[in-house]
């Protein structure tokens, strides 16, 4: 317990307001202070980054029969796609069938021919049954792909506004390091350290 007593005395010692102001800075001292800005503002990023990830997953979850459904009826239109094709080739076999039909009843020794190359063309059943126009889903990357649309049209502005502030707080360290302006910089460091309010809105986020 004392030694909590003693660091909370500490930390308000340090976060009493200073009325010199050290300038200009080293340069090795603009590069600790760049990277303890570094640091700290990734910390504040990765912890927002994991805040928004589990709310998505948390979102997933809760409307998993929903996604599940539309993922349902884009499967539905997959399979409608292929098996038209499957049909439409059925029915080109059988046209090149009857035109083979026709040619066999002809005498054609005394005609010349030209053609492309086309499978078609070579009236080649075996080629043209072989012809595939096949489409394929993953289940589970279109319901991922349906749930983050959906997160980020619903959900994306408290992230984008955490993500501006934390935007402005790396914005304005490096101006106060530039400046040499230290009771600036430990006011933005002690704001990073006390970060608790930046997050408290999207964690509380019912989703």
């Amino acid at each position: 317990m004392n030694e909590l007593v003693i660091i909370n005395k500490i930390s308000q010692e340090l976060e009493k307001p200073r009325k010199e102001v050290v300038f200009p800075l080293t340069p090795t001292h603009r590069r600790e202070l760049r990277q303890l800005r570094d640091r700290n503002i990734g910390d504040l990023r990765n912890r927002m980054n994991t805040i928004r990830n589990l709310k998505k997953e948390e979102y997933k979850k809760k409307y998993t029969k929903e996604i599940i459904k539309e993922s349902t009826a884009k499967k539905i239109a997959c399979d409608k796609l292929n098996n038209d094709w499957k049909v439409r080739i059925e029915k080109i076999v059988k046209i090149i069938k009857e035109r083979q039909a026709l040619e066999d009843k002809q005498d054609l020794n005394w005609l010349d021919m030209g053609r492309g190359y086309s499978d078609i063309c070579g009236l080649n059943i075996d080629a043209l049954k072989k012809i595939h126009r096949t489409y394929s889903m993953n289940d589970k990357k279109i319901a991922a792909s349906i749930a983050e649309n959906e997160f980020k049209e619903k959900f994306d502005k408290p992230f984008q506004l955490v993500k501006k502030k934390i935007d402005n707080i790396y914005m304005q360290y490096e101006e106060a390091i530039n400046f040499g302006d230290l009771e600036i910089v430990k006011k933005l460091y002690y704001i990073m350290k006390k970060s608790d309010k930046l997050f408290e809105r999207i964690e509380e986020m019912e989703v």
